[in-house]
């Protein structure tokens, strides 16, 4: 039976989403999309004062 493995990526500027089947030690591309975030990259808040351990949000 071939196995089927999805994988999703979420970036900072896109997402990329792919479908994967496996067979003995072969990966096969069965499907894949890539959406760009349309109104800005993803904030990175870990180098910012808005982290979750901060009382400031």
């Amino acid at each position: 039976m071939n196995e089927k493995i999805f994988s999703l990526d979420i970036g900072t500027r896109s997402i990329v989403g792919l479908i994967l089947e496996q067979e003995d030690d072969d990966f096969h591309l069965l499907d894949h999309l890539t959406i760009e975030h349309q109104e800005r990259s993803m904030l990175d808040l870990a180098n910012s004062r808005y982290t979750l351990g901060s009382r400031y949000y």
